[in-house]
């Protein structure tokens, strides 16, 4: 009975969402999922008692930890890291809860913050979780960010847009933060390529629909642009409020 009431308040894929009780339960159990994960003393005996994410979660041989809200950039991130460093280093991501940085932070595990603007990000969920609603990403974005703001100065920070585009300075800040040594990611056709081939065995791993890829693509990007905000202006703007301070420190980083 115990582990039945934790399945339906951790990630699962127990409710059908083609029903308008199976999206109302999904969500439900989303909203609970966003609070408790705010503590790692709540969070992670949980996981454990289900038996979930046990290979992702940090722990004291993790060399890097990379966090972010749903649709920031980990995945890319973590292939170009391993594509970067030419061996496997042991990362643990994927949980998108704020209590897996709060977690690394105080067992001193290097750890990667993502970010990414909280209209991109919720709509980019949005489609890929068509089922859910947009007030509950935005309070997902809020919790996660606002529960790791007393963190910042401990973590290194990047933004979306500088991880796609520049992930060498990302590394860089790594190494200068945390004194390690971690080779600089090389654009060469060649690392490009394989960062894509791992992106899209992902994307066939999840049944490879358009909505769900890992990778930009028009179709995605078109049904992102027809998602309307109008309802939930205000949490947006506490959540681009968030960003922004969020971009503040960053850009302090980079010029230090």
């Amino acid at each position: 009975m115990m582990k039945k009431l934790l399945r339906f308040i951790l990630p699962s894929k127990l409710f059908a969402t083609t029903s308008r009780t199976g999206r109302l339960a999904a969500r439900l159990r989303y909203r609970m999922h966003t609070h408790i994960g705010k503590y790692p003393f709540i969070i992670f005996p949980l996981y454990r008692l289900v038996g979930v994410y046990q290979d992702q979660i940090v722990n004291s041989s993790t060399e890097l930890v990379i966090e972010g809200f749903p649709r920031s950039s980990s995945t890319f991130c973590y292939s170009a890291f391993q594509c970067a460093q030419g061996r496997p280093v042991k990362i643990a991501t994927h949980l998108h809860v704020p209590a897996h940085p709060i977690r690394a932070c105080r067992l001193r595990i290097p750890t990667l913050v993502l970010i990414r603007h909280p209209r991109d990000a919720v709509s980019s969920a949005m489609v890929r979780e068509s089922y859910m609603s947009l007030n509950v990403f935005l309070e997902r974005y809020l919790v996660f960010y606002k529960s790791l703001e007393p963190y910042k100065n401990k973590v290194v920070l990047a933004d979306f847009k500088e991880v796609t585009s520049d992930f060498s300075t990302v590394i860089e800040r790594i190494n200068d933060k945390f004194h390690k040594n971690y080779d600089l990611l090389e654009y060469t056709e060649e690392n490009l390529d394989q960062i894509q081939c791992v992106l899209s065995l992902r994307d066939k791993a999840i049944g490879g629909m358009v909505s769900k890829s890992y990778s930009p693509n028009p179709m995605k990007e078109l049904s992102k642009n027809q998602i309307d905000f109008t309802k939930c202006e205000k949490k947006l703007k506490e959540c681009e409020e968030i960003y922004k301070r969020y971009l503040q420190q960053i850009v302090l980083a980079r010029g230090s």
